[in-house]
C-alpha cells in the first residue's frame, strides 16, 4: 500500500483527469501488485505446512463454503479471476474494468462469463468428490 501511494505521489502531475481519481489510483495499485508478483515468483507448493496453518487460521473466521469458494477463485485463469473479483466483489462496471485492465468492455464480459462457468464446473466437481 505504501509503495502504491509513493508511486501515486510521484506520478500526481501526470494525472490528467480523464478518469476518476479513484480509478487512476486503483490502476497504480493493481500495477504495483502485478509487478511485485512478477518479481517474486516463489514456489510455495513444496512446503504445505503454511497452507495447513493458513486454513486453520481461516477456519476461525470463515465458513467451510467461503474457504472453498476462495480456493476455487484462486484456480481461475488470471484474467478471468481479475474480472470476477473486480466485477462481483468490488462492484466495478465492465467499462471501468476495461479501463483498469486495458481491455474492451466486451472482453471483460467474456472473461466474467468464462470465470463464472469455470467456477460452476470446479465447485460441482468438488461437491461430487
Amino acid at each position: 500500500m505504501q509503495e502504491t501511494f509513493i508511486k501515486a505521489w510521484q506520478a500526481l502531475s501526470s494525472f490528467k483527469g480523464d478518469s476518476q481519481f479513484s480509478t487512476w489510483i486503483h490502476r497504480i495499485a493493481v500495477n504495483t501488485v502485478l509487478a511485485d508478483k512478477r518479481k517474486s515468483r516463489l514456489d510455495l507448493v513444496q512446503d504445505h505446512d503454511w497452507e495447513r496453518e493458513f486454513e486453520q487460521s481461516l477456519s476461525a473466521t470463515h465458513s467451510a463454503s467461503q474457504i472453498d469458494l476462495e480456493k476455487t477463485i484462486v484456480q481461475l485463469p488470471a484474467q478471468a479471476r481479475y474480472v470476477l473479483i473486480l466485477h462481483d466483489l468490488m462492484g466495478m462496471t465492465h467499462q471501468e474494468i476495461g479501463q483498469q485492465l486495458d481491455i474492451a468492455a466486451g472482453t471483460s464480459k467474456a472473461h466474467l462469463n468464462r470465470a463464472r462457468s469455470l467456477m460452476r464446473d470446479l465447485l460441482t466437481v468438488e461437491s461430487e468428490s
